[in-house]
């Protein structure tokens, strides 16, 4: 974290070590290089979970709107891809308006991010703040349509899909994938087009929170055609049924082959439909990330993320291992990486959202939860968890007990948690007594199903909820849902 008010150095790489200049920083905390005095995009975008968690919110708050302020119309509403502690552009990675790092797929982080503040804070200025409005409004419309026609898209419904592209081979032109030494040079990517996904269902819930009905219904109508159009044409390999296509060339000719990030957002980004052709992808991808594995250690965070996703705990906590084993080992930055921050912030946020599987709806005082614990953790807890105004503990042991402790104030509240189990259980133990379970599909019935109990967990409350084996059922979905107060 940088101290707010502090004055430090600007404009510092691994050329100029003594920086060039100085400022008063701003709130904020280190996501990049640690030779470098500057905060990164695509970094902020991965780290925004475990800031938050860590009590980072000011932080998120100042470093997401001095990107958004800086996706300007002369810069194609491309955000900066790096920003100074002080708040200023960061130099290495800034030449002109027209010369300077960009990524298809960071505009649409950050919109993503927006609507991840606004879940897990409730603070309603992630989606009134006219500066961040004004952002992901241009992200989602005008950055779109200033990034297209080299190569045509089809339709959903009669419905024109527009997909971000780029055909640049030069970071300083604007390239189409996190993956910025990728083969084949993509014109559309994965992980561009998935995050684009993303930032459209940010817009329709950030325009709902704000009461625009029409906006909160147009986005969500893009966001559904453009997962339609995905999995039907966009990413089908006609050779090969089980290929997905992970980036396409200015010829429109798919390319299949590993390609780091576009093979792995697709999937964590949650565009990819479920099922066996997803079935047979993760395991595609688990293999090939073993045995192709970036040697940037940052790249590798993304990968527990992408197997939480799919509801995969195992895989998922095997990538995690994978990162915390290597910590000591030479980045190639020349620091070990272990002082790379995404990789100890991403940690963090794996194992409060990932492991432990919490997801809230601040604003509403809602909290959902579902173990994704392997069979080697027994059991695991973290308190101090910030949900809105206040905080909680929750405990999960293995996949079949949960206890959450409301630690907020009075005047903060209850919350209403929605415990979650997977697979289908007909009734569940809610503080002691036996009630019916409300089992659902949330992908519908090509993916797992889990079992819920609603309840009420007042400020100093302790609830504990459990799925007892006897409860197990045979059969499919109930449409029975058990309230308890």
């Amino acid at each position: 974290m940088r101290q707010t008010g502090s004055t430090g150095v600007v404009n510092m790489d691994e050329n100029h070590r003594s920086g060039a200049g100085t400022g008063v920083y701003t709130p904020s905390y280190w996501a990049g290089y640690p030779f470098r005095s500057y905060y990164y995009s695509r970094d902020f975008a991965h780290q925004f979970l475990g800031a938050h968690m860590l009590g980072l919110d000011l932080q998120n708050r100042t470093m997401l709107a001095a990107f958004a302020a800086s996706a300007t119309q002369s810069r194609a509403y491309y955000p900066l891809w790096a920003i100074n502690f002080d708040g200023t552009t960061g130099t290495t990675d800034y030449k002109s308006d027209t010369d300077f790092v960009r990524e298809l797929p960071a505009p649409f982080d950050l919109a993503q991010r927006m609507n991840d503040g606004y879940r897990w804070t409730g603070d309603a200025s992630y989606y009134g703040d006219p500066t961040l409005q004004t952002f992901i409004a241009n992200t989602v419309d005008g950055f779109i349509a200033d990034h297209t026609g080299l190569i045509a898209d089809g339709k959903v419904h009669n419905r024109q899909i527009t997909l971000a592209q780029a055909s640049g081979g030069d970071i300083f032109q604007g390239v189409a994938s996190y993956n910025e030494s990728a083969g084949g040079a993509p014109v559309e990517a994965a992980d561009a087009v998935s995050t684009q996904y993303q930032a459209y269902l940010a817009m329709s819930a950030l325009s709902a929170a704000r009461k625009d009905i029409v906006s909160a219904g147009r986005y969500a109508q893009k966001a559904a055609d453009l997962y339609t159009y995905y999995n039907a044409t966009w990413s089908v390999d006609p050779s090969n049924a089980l290929n997905v296509i992970r980036s396409y060339d200015i010829n429109s000719v798919g390319s299949s082959a590993w390609g780091s990030e576009m093979s792995w957002f697709a999937p964590m980004k949650g565009i990819m439909k479920p099922g066996s052709r997803r079935d047979a992808y993760m395991a595609w991808l688990n293999t090939t990330a073993l045995t192709s594995t970036p040697p940037n250690l940052e790249a590798v965070t993304y990968l527990p993320d992408a197997f939480f996703t799919v509801h995969d705990g195992t895989t998922a906590w095997a990538w995690m291992q994978y990162v915390y084993n290597r910590i000591n080992d030479v980045h190639s930055g020349g620091f070990v990486n272990g002082d790379y921050p995404e990789v100890s912030f991403t940690l963090v946020s794996q194992v409060i959202q990932g492991l432990l599987g919490v997801q809230p709806d601040a604003a509403s005082r809602e909290i959902d939860t579902v173990s994704r614990l392997p069979q080697d953790i027994g059991w695991l807890q973290a308190t101090g968890i910030p949900v809105g105004n206040g905080t909680i503990a929750l405990r999960q042991d293995g996949q079949t007990r949960s206890t959450l402790t409301n630690n907020s104030s009075a005047r903060s509240g209850l919350y209403f948690w929605h415990a979650g189990f997977p697979g289908s259980y007909r009734c569940l133990t809610v503080r002691g007594h036996r009630s019916e379970g409300r089992i659902a599909l949330p992908e519908g019935r090509q993916g797992p199903a889990f079992t819920y109990a609603d309840i009420v967990v007042q400020p100093g409350e302790t609830a504990v909820v459990e799925a007892p084996a006897s409860c197990r059922a045979s059969t499919g979905p109930s449409d029975t849902a058990v309230s308890t107060q």
